[in-house]
């Protein structure tokens, strides 16, 4: 086939090229081409995947760009008048320098010349343009702008600058695209090509696969813009030709012009690339002096040995220090484990919290010796081999975690060391998934919110489904999609955006540092809002060209551990918990009680369940719990609590695996357990068993058989039988398809128990430290508040005089944080801290008002705190703050104004400041109730502070609830919960029928509701009050994997719904009324002609108090009542709402 494509975009086009790679590799190749370009707009996303997967499956992959050239220098940031912001150009690679220069140039728009996009300017193609040939690219390219604008000139000069610059290297491009535009500038192209020899290619700027993609590819720019399909002033191409088309229909198209066909496979001939991969990039780390990489890591190593271990080291940790250290020698790591535990180092000595370990790196005693990990892998167990394995050459890949507050220094010190240059965080994709993709689209066709909510929520809560397998697995879509066409259209554009990426974002930890040359050297990068260079390839690509990764994550846990330690620290307690003991009753019975809510790892509801059952005794069983509780082992929990507790034998199918297994009831965990088989029992070297492991895991059917073979034979000439050698290899390839890594499993484990450990005996300043790092979480804070009163702590109201930013302990219990209520921000609150720091207490409100500065601590910051009751202690009427501020405010503003302008000395400010003329008197009014200010203060705050509304309940909904927020996951079918509805929202069905949403919240959390239609329409009045209420409910649970543990997704179908009032009259047999001493004879009577009115079913008592006892009378059947609310009402008039009690 003479005609390559040469101008395409991907799906790394983000949300304009809707071309996914793999699609366009096997396209083409259907079409029987030999090669094909990728050209994104401005960046090179995508190159090394394609290259890789192009490469792989016999195709030429050409690496292009379709770059953006500014009008004059790209660092100016102002529009030129006159001129667009930019052109476009299509830059190909012709070789390994115009790689090389692609990726500068790719850069340097993206770090120096961005306005609006990522631009370059014709200074630095000048510079970069070796080895790279120029396409005039389509009517956004400076010589068709000018054509169309019938400026010949301009185009000329256009031409003469890319002629001049590329030389024989520049294209004049043209297009068959179905435009107007294009059918005029076409022949002038030619008309060029001729006249100054310039040769033409033909292309077709390709955004999609298919013609039939071309409404999808609307749908796409409608996403990107924020547009319906509907809204005349979208962005649109207003063609559908933009597709991948095949060679024949180019030819056809270009019958007219056959050189511009036959001059694309020139070109693609001129490209020959070829980017090496499988070569490491190490950075260079600065040894000492004159010394090696090597000598300095064996010096280092044993003193780190020695400190941890004192200088009568044990024959088995020298030993095995020096084996590690031969194998990371000769495998040339020396350099990666010097620059991991340098910037660890450099992390803890200026408090920076670090973790204990993460994944395998947790089995290197190296790794514990150099401070790396915290964590004595021989202790526990733990294998070197799983984390480098001498006999499969690949990186070490030690992650490590960080205090989440303080991370970015560590990665700001990393940056300083190595260079600015030398640098970067590495980029990731949000791919636009089944359930996104399908609200992305229903908004775009502007189908209602409601009925693409319906829609979306067919799709099953796995994050690795897609519509194809919703479809299949969800009848109710089906039959959806079968029947109704709006629903079919809506899938089937879907379907084509699925998988998309739609956004670039930096990774969660990746950090790439390079070799002796620059980063773009090697890769592309652009700029994040930081100033730190971002690698255009993601992660896998990053290792395919040979860079090192390493992973900086931070952990929110750590940070929790941190303020926990400051907090007792700012009282003189110091804690150290490198030397925690390990065996702390108080810790282990907090476990064992599922009292876990804020423990690491420990705190889902399946996990808090498991430890009750199993009642941990020892670490090993807490490493074992957070390697049992995830997808797959879960199955093996009851097996494991059975044979702890001596009700399941514990069986061994040879004496060879009890060591090996006994820590774990003979039960197979962790995938070292596999390789320690393999070890003793068949005498494989641990490289070999974890190759071994690592081919059981992925199920490899050949490589399996050789394995059973080499087991087998091995276990024979330990004297096994085959036939039980065999059982016991199925035994463990069964086990290693899930077993977990046992390193990564004790490093967390010890994070668990160290929160565990402060949650036993620190529980007030644990729980602070929780409060004030899930200050954003609401449904977090409403649990945390919770439990502190379930355990007594009183939770106080924020104090001028007393909070910081952060929730703090005091000897009466936590004070809420000011970082905590909306629009307070941290600059109010340090100038607040840093007024009282300086000069005392607050004295009072106007003492306040006149110290601090309005214009950083406006009326809506000290509104806020009114509300929330920070001077409660100094002013305590909430509402006659609010009455007398602006005027207190004016006042001290005038005051100051006139006392600066008159002012002669620093003196005079002074005493300004402690004149007492310009105070405000507050108006004695009656104070807000309540409720009013309960209401404000979870406005403000999220949550309830100074009380509850449903406190004064809580025996009531003990009587009458069947669960809460906290307990509702093992509740099953049907359930009765009471609580507060907040953000009602009503909807209409396709039917027209009103239907709601809410989220209930109680003491314990909260969780969503729906109200069909006929619930809503019968419960109205009560659903739209906002009183308490109490819904009869049917449970919904949809599975969702969350990562390490896998928990139920909870939803309320409302069935009935009353006030607690009326609930609790439900619930009812009898009504106690205990009647006043001094009650007047007229009383009695509206009391007899109320219970006449009110008969039911509902026993009533009479307790009258008399000069010797109170004496209870049942009144008798004839007086049997319902205990209405207007009854109840009625009642309370009477007699006082202190007399009455249901049962």
């Amino acid at each position: 086939m003479d005609f390559v494509h040469l101008h395409c975009h991907t799906q790394y086009s983000l949300l304009d090229g809707a071309i996914k790679i793999n699609d366009l590799i096997d396209t083409t190749l259907s079409f029987g081409q030999k090669a094909v370009a990728i050209t994104d707009h401005g960046v090179m996303y995508g190159a090394i995947e394609f290259y890789d997967k192009a490469t792989k499956a016999g195709l030429k992959p050409i690496i292009g760009c379709e770059v953006y050239v500014a009008p004059g220098d790209m660092e100016t940031k102002t529009p030129i008048p006159g001129l667009p912001r930019y052109f476009h150009l299509v830059l190909l690679a012709m070789n390994s320098k115009g790689y090389e220069n692609l990726i500068k140039l790719v850069s340097i728009a993206n770090t120096k010349g961005f306005y609006h996009k990522p631009r370059v300017d014709k200074t630095v193609l000048r510079e970069y343009n070796s080895s790279l040939i120029a396409m005039s690219a389509c009517l956004q390219g400076e010589i068709p702008y000018w054509i169309l604008r019938g400026n010949e000139d301009k185009a000329v000069a256009a031409l003469d600058f890319y002629r001049s610059t590329f030389e024989d290297r520049f294209y004049l491009e043209i297009q068959a695209n179905g435009l107007a535009d294009q059918e005029k500038v076409n022949p002038v192209i030619v008309e060029m090509a001729k006249k100054y020899s310039v040769p033409l290619v033909a292309t077709n700027d390709c955004h999609y696969l298919k013609s039939s993609d071309a409404k999808a590819h609307e749908v796409l720019l409608c996403i990107q813009t924020r547009k319906t399909i509907n809204d005349k002033d979208r962005m649109r191409f207003n063609t559908d030709q933009l597709y991948l088309k095949s060679p024949q229909e180019m030819m056809d198209a270009f019958s007219w012009i056959p050189e511009a066909i036959s001059n694309t496979k020139d070109v693609a001939d001129r490209c020959s690339l070829e980017i090496p991969m499988g070569t490491y990039h190490f950075p260079v780390f600065p040894a000492e002096g004159d010394k090696s990489l090597e000598s300095t890591i064996e010096e280092k190593a044993r003193l780190g040995l020695a400190r941890r271990l004192g200088d009568d080291i044990p024959p088995e940790y020298s030993e095995r220090l020096e084996d590690e250290l031969n194998i990371i020698k000769s495998m040339g790591f020396p350099g990666y484990f010097l620059i991991v535990a340098d910037y660890i180092n450099y992390a803890k000595s200026h408090g920076i919290p670090v973790g204990p370990g993460r994944g395998s790196a947790a089995g290197s005693l190296v790794a514990y010796a150099l401070g790396i990990t915290d964590i004595d892998p021989i202790r526990w167990g733990l294998l070197f081999e799983r984390f480098l394995n001498p006999e499969r050459k690949s990186m070490p890949d030690i992650d490590v975690d960080f205090c989440q507050e303080r991370r970015d220094e560590v990665i700001e010190y990393v940056k300083n060391k190595y260079g600015y240059q030398y640098v970067g965080q590495i980029t990731t994709f949000g791919n636009m998934k089944a359930k996104a993709v399908i609200r992305d689209v229903g908004r775009v066709l502007g189908i209602s919110y409601s009925e693409v909510d319906k829609i979306a929520k067919l799709v099953p809560d796995d994050p690795k489904i897609t519509i194809d397998k919703a479809l299949e697995l969800e009848p109710r879509l089906r039959e959806m999609v079968d029947t109704n066409p709006v629903v079919a259209e809506l899938t089937d554009i879907a379907r084509s955006l699925e998988g998309l990426s739609r956004h670039a974002s930096v990774h969660a930890g990746g950090v790439v540092i390079s070799d002796r040359f620059p980063l773009t050297d090697h890769v592309p990068v652009y700029l994040d809002k930081k100033g730190m260079l971002i690698s255009q390839y993601d992660k896998d690509s990053i290792e395919k060209v040979g860079l090192i990764k390493f992973d900086l994550l931070g952990l929110k846990t750590l940070t929790v551990i941190h303020k926990t330690l400051e907090i007792l620290k700012s009282r003189g307690e110091t804690l150290d918990l490198s030397n925690l003991p390990l065996d702390d009753p108080l810790t282990y019975k907090l476990m064992g009680d599922g009292d876990t809510a804020g423990v690491f790892q420990l705190e889902s509801h399946g996990m808090k369940q498991m430890l009750m059952q199993l009642k941990p005794e020892k670490f090993e069983d807490v490493i074992a719990a957070v390697a049992l509780y995830r997808p797959g082992p879960m199955d093996l929990i009851p097996s494991y609590i059975d044979r702890k507790h001596g009700k399941e034998k514990i069986e061994y199918l040879h004496p060879m695996l009890e060591p090996i297994l006994k820590e774990t009831y003979g039960i197979i965990i962790y995938q070292e357990q596999v390789m320690q088989i393999a070890q003793v029992m068949a005498g494989y070297s641990l490289g070999k068993a974890d190759l071994l492991r690592r081919a059981m895991g992925k199920k490899k059917v050949r490589e399996m058989d050789n394995q059973r073979e080499d087991f087998i034979n091995g276990a024979k000439q330990k004297g096994v039988s085959e036939d039980l050698a065999s059982q016991i290899f199925s035994l463990m390839a069964k086990f290693a398809g899930y077993g977990f890594n046992k390193s990564h499993a004790a490093a967390y484990a010890l994070v668990a128990y160290q929160t565990a450990y402060l949650k036993a005996h620190y529980f007030n300043e644990f729980m602070a430290a929780n409060l004030t790092l899930d200050l954003g979480n609401k449904d977090k804070k409403i649990r945390y508040l919770a439990e502190c009163r379930v355990k007594g702590i009183e939770i106080l109201n924020p104090d001028i005089n007393e909070s910081k930013w952060e929730f703090v302990t005091t000897t009466d219990g936590i004070r809420f944080g000011l970082g905590a209520i909306k629009h307070v921000g941290k600059g109010a609150v340090d100038m607040i801290v840093n007024e009282r720091s300086k000069r005392g207490p607050f004295k009072d409100f106007q003492d306040f008002i006149h110290r601090i500065n309005t214009t950083k601590v406006n009326k809506r910051i000290i509104e806020s705190l009114i509300k929330t009751g920070c001077f409660d202690q100094i002013s305590p009427n909430r509402r006659s703050l609010m009455e007398v501020l602006d005027d207190l405010m004016d006042n001290a503003q005038k005051s100051a104004r006139n006392k600066y302008n008159g002012q002669k000395t620093l003196f005079d400010i002074e005493g300004m400041l402690d004149d007492k003329t310009m105070y405000t008197e507050i108006p004695e009014i009656p104070d807000w109730s309540e409720t009013e200010k309960l209401q404000m203060e979870r406005e403000l705050t999220e949550v309830y502070i100074s009380s509850h509304p449903l406190q004064r309940y809580k025996d009531v909904m003990k009587q009458i609830c069947t669960t809460n927020t906290n307990s509702i996951q093992e509740s099953p079918g049907t359930i009765t919960i009471a609580g507060i509805l907040q953000g009602l929202n009503t909807t209409r069905t396709k039917k027209g029928e009103i239907m709601a949403r809410a989220i209930l919240e109680d003491l314990h959390g909260t969780v969503p509701v729906i109200f069909f239609p006929t619930c809503y329409n019968e419960y109205n009045s009560v659903i739209s009050s906002v009183k308490p209420i109490v819904i009869k409910a049917r449970v919904e649970r949809r599975k969702e994997d969350n990562g390490d543990n896998q928990t139920g997704k909870i939803e309320l179908i409302a069935e009935e719904v009353y006030t607690i009032e009326g609930a609790t009259s439900l619930a009812a047999k009898e009504i106690h009324l205990r009647l006043p001493p001094d009650i007047a004879p007229n009383s009695i009577k509206d009391l007899k002609d109320l219970v006449s009115r009110c008969k039911g079913e509902c026993s009533l008592y009479l307790e009258v108090q008399t000069e010797d006892a109170v004496i209870e009378v049942d009144a008798g059947k004839d007086y049997k009542v319902n205990p209405s609310s207007e009854f109840m009402s009625k009642v309370k008039e009477i007699i006082g709402t202190s007399g009455i009690e249901l049962r």
